[in-house]
């Protein structure tokens, strides 16, 4: 767990925030109450995206949140009551089938995130969405870029007629979608860079790097789609007819 500012809790009233409790207003050095906890925290340093869900968390060392709250987790008789036991190890097969006799069961941190409410159909809805977007906007981008290539009949007409050959034509063709793709796409992904840094600790924002290459790569395969899509119409382009 990465710490972006400030360092670990070291004392026992020490407490490590989520970042964007820092757009709130905290910093390190500050004190604050918990509810439910008479003790008095001082914060000593920020981690990186560390949520639950969109809600930001904060951390404390085992034995300091084991003095502080183990008042919160026993019941009238001394008995923990917890939903959940998180450890950083993997069980052997013996204390995995002795869970599964308890009925209990273990889950990996992926697992577990996957079975938090309303994640799954949250993250399936949203997934569908964008997809369908990206779908759309690559179908759309290919379009355009057909079309502007055919628009250029009497410009292909000029140039063969000046006896250009057609390969060049082509391959002329070519590196500019490609050009005007890599602006494009730059252009993109810098705005959506700097939205992510305006809107940080202000709306649950991530850039996510492999989405952003998968739309990346769309766009540049159904431009060169668009680009090469008119081959036939321009080798067979009659200058004179071109040129009117």
């Amino acid at each position: 767990m990465p710490v972006v500012e400030g360092r670990y809790p070291r004392e026992t009233d020490e407490i490590l925030l989520d970042e964007a409790l820092r757009a709130e207003g905290y910093a390190v050095g500050d004190t604050l109450e918990l509810i439910d906890s008479e003790t008095t925290w001082t914060v000593s340093g920020f981690t990186d995206s560390r949520r639950f869900q969109v809600a930001p968390t904060f951390y404390i060392p085992r034995d300091h949140f084991t003095e502080a709250f183990a008042f919160a987790l026993a019941s009238r008789n001394d008995t923990v009551v917890a939903q959940a036991l998180l450890i950083d190890y993997q069980p052997p097969a013996g204390d995995l089938e002795a869970l599964s006799d308890l009925k209990l069961e273990a889950l990996s941190i992926d697992e577990l995130i996957e079975e938090l409410p309303g994640y799954r159909a949250q993250t399936l809805t949203f997934t569908l969405m964008i997809g369908s977007l990206i779908a759309i906007l690559s179908f759309v981008l290919g379009i355009f870029i057909y079309v502007l290539t055919l628009q250029k009949r009497m410009i292909f007409g000029i140039m063969k007629a000046q006896g250009i050959p057609t390969s060049y034509i082509l391959s002329a063709g070519t590196i500019q979608t490609v050009l005007l793709t890599i602006v494009g796409v730059g252009s993109g992904v810098g705005l959506a860079w700097l939205t992510g840094y305006f809107l940080q600790g202000k709306v649950p924002f991530q850039v996510d790097l492999t989405l952003f290459g998968i739309v990346t790569g769309a766009f540049f395969l159904f431009t060169l789609i668009g680009a090469l899509s008119p081959i036939r119409t321009i080798s067979r382009i009659d200058p004179l007819e071109a040129i009117g």
